[in-house]
């Protein structure tokens, strides 16, 4: 197995790549200029953005980026190959701000107001000497716009399911001051029985530059109801991908927060201090396993940052940073014997908190060489009965090479971890708190190179990596609850290329995922292997675009012994057409799916039931909207 690894990478060593000159925030917590950046940073601007309706919808134009759903309000990102919970080793950030949730969910992106998000940044590899739990494959950094001169717009969509979205924003700022708002509707309506949803989100930002103080405010808030509509037998798919086998499942959520921020410089020192709190009230009606419960989740964020940066010497420029992170998790839950929640059953509270102090320096030297390291001592409490406690040290170091304007490359090794989710650590399901006092935080080593290439209209990159987990938490169906018995390795590659000079437009990219548990070598499942993304536009006149895009999934195991069928691969081809009508209206029109492929990105196997459980994607359909802008 080391030599197909050792073999895999010394390929991918030769392939040429790139990466245009930008400014991110994500791999250091502090602007630097992407080319001089010892990790694999790609950016998604606020023009690409805009074509899309989600913030789903965005990512899935990244190869080594996976969508998993079991319903159109059921979806979770996954990256460096990894199965099951793969969500908690993906960190999602919003203005720099870990927004994971703290239990065994995903955070929900379809509750954020995509006409507010300026660019999305994605780290691939190691980040947890930044930003701690859970930035095991990489870090998913949504950025939102600060309002500057006076803008505003209307837009809606509506697809032959009769879904529809609605969306306004509107912002006024200047050099001083302003103020930005975004709401979002969006009504789901998709052919599957029982897959209807809703989601309506708003967020406020506002800054104030105080001369010597800069700070921001944002507010936002969100409420959702979905339908649960289960998965389904083989046959039952086979016979109708539209049916539902629960009638009555369903949810609610409701969440709010509020982040502030303070910037200022003492001397060469600059000066970050951010604060955050958000509440989030989440209803279960599973009336498939007569459970009914409400889950509150109170979150308490701070953390003051410092950066500065020195000559040593006439050629090699120094930048130091650190600080501190405290976060505190609240979870609350109430569970019910009916759906009315006229007799409460359990009642149960626990508290998660962690702290950290952090550290790294970067080194730019003679204009070719850049090196950083960095370092992460976390430590967490459980506030429960008996006490948990958790402490994790870990460090990176990268280096940049320069070999011309045209090209560099990089290469990052980092120490990874990720602390047990709530209910991993406790079980407060069913009755008073129990906690498992033998489970450990998981670890692992993460390697990841990248190569880049751009000149002109032409670009292209590669980026192969290597993590090695070890304690990964399972669920032990011998002793009925989760254990640190796996050890496993992810390795593969992204490739993506890019070219656009004057009608015609074309990007494509491939991602390798080979990930195995270490004992055994088989496949993790629900992990495909290869992943391919391509999209051509073409403008034949200004004002008019046409663009068809395509994602084929491979196929992947649904069975940790690799005993089962496996589930076939999956193609998702996509046609939409831009009209300008001009400076102010924009009218479009999109066929998605066109193959009408159902195949699940998400399916399990049942153990005890010998039978497969499908959730089939949603089938073909074809939109059409319109936006006006200011």
């Amino acid at each position: 197995m080391k030599r197909r690894i050792i073999s895999m990478i010394l390929a991918f060593l030769s392939v040429s790549i790139f990466a245009d000159v930008k400014v991110v925030v994500t791999a250091s917590r502090i602007e630097e200029d992407s080319k001089t950046t010892p990790a694999y940073v790609r950016v998604i601007p606020k023009e690409e953005i805009s074509k899309e309706t989600t913030v789903l919808d965005v990512l899935k134009t990244i190869p080594d980026i996976s969508i998993r759903e079991t319903s159109p309000a059921k979806q979770s990102v996954s990256m460096g190959g990894f199965g099951d919970g793969s969500f908690g080793r993906t960190l999602i950030l919003v203005n720099g701000k870990p927004v994971n949730r703290p239990d065994m969910a995903a955070f929900d992106l379809n509750t954020i107001v995509l006409s507010s998000v300026n660019r999305i940044e994605i780290v691939k590899g190691a980040m947890s000497s930044l930003y701690g739990d859970q930035a095991i494959a990489g870090v998913i950094n949504i950025i939102t716009k600060q309002p500057e001169g006076i803008s505003a717009s209307v837009s809606t969509s509506i697809t032959s399911t009769l879904t529809n979205t609605q969306s306004i924003s509107a912002s006024c700022g200047s050099k001083t001051a302003g103020i930005a708002l975004g709401i979002n509707r969006s009504d789901k309506n998709p052919a599957r029985d029982r897959s209807d949803s809703s989601v309506i989100s708003a967020n406020i930002d506002t800054f104030y530059d105080l001369k010597r103080v800069k700070t921001k405010l944002k507010l936002n808030y969100s409420t959702s109801e979905y339908q649960l509509p289960g998965g389904l037998t083989k046959a039952q798919y086979n016979d109708d991908p539209d049916q539902a086998v629960n009638q009555y499942d369903e949810g609610s959520s409701d969440s709010y927060g509020v982040t502030g921020s303070a910037a200022f410089s003492v001397g060469s020192i600059n000066v970050f201090m951010p604060l955050a709190y958000s509440v989030e009230d989440y209803s279960s009606d599973m009336t498939s396993w007569s459970s009914f419960s409400d889950t509150l989740i109170g979150t308490l964020s701070a953390g003051l940052q410092a950066d500065g940066s020195f000559f040593a010497g006439d050629s090699t420029e120094i930048t130091a940073s650190g600080g501190i992170d405290f976060r505190q998790h609240n979870l609350s839950i109430s569970k019910y014997s009916d759906a009315e929640q006229t007799t409460k059953t359990v009642e149960n509270e626990l508290t998660r908190n962690d702290s950290a102090f952090w550290a790294r320096a970067k080194a730019n030297y003679s204009d070719r060489f850049i090196f950083d390291g960095g370092l992460r001592y976390n430590y967490s409490d459980l506030d429960s009965d008996p006490e948990v406690t958790h402490n994790a040290l870990v460090y990176d170091a990268g280096i940049v090479y320069i070999v011309s304007p045209n090209i560099d490359a990089s290469f990052r090794y980092g120490k990874v971890f990720r602390y047990p989710f709530l209910d991993e650590q406790a079980s407060y399901y069913s009755g008073p708190v129990t906690v498992n006092m033998d489970l450990n935080p998981e670890t692992g080593d993460s390697y990841t190179l990248a190569v880049r290439y751009g000149s002109g209209p032409f670009s292209i990159s590669a980026a192969p990596y290597l993590i090695n987990m070890e304690d990964e938490i399972m669920y032990n169906s011998g002793t009925w609850q989760n254990e640190n018995m796996g050890s496993t390795t992810h390795y593969g590659a992204a490739l993506e290329s890019s070219y656009s000079k004057g009608i015609i437009g074309f990007s494509a990219g491939y991602s390798y995922d080979h990930a195995e548990f270490t004992d055994t070598e088989k496949i993790i499942p629900r992990v495909p292997a290869h992943t391919i993304y391509a999209k051509v536009s073409v403008s034949p006149v200004k004002s008019f675009t046409v663009i068809t895009d395509g994602r084929y999934s491979s196929e992947y195991y649904i069975d940790d012994g690799n005993a089962q069928d496996t589930i076939s691969g999956r193609f998702d081809w996509n046609v939409r057409v831009d009209w300008r009508i001009n400076n102010n209206f924009h009218l479009y029109a999109a066929g998605k799916n066109l193959l009408n492929d159902r195949t699940p990105t998400l399916t399990y196997w049942g153990s005890w039931t010998s039978q497969k459980s499908l959730y089939p994607m949603p089938g073909r359909t074809f939109e059409a909207g319109l936006k006006w802008a200011y």
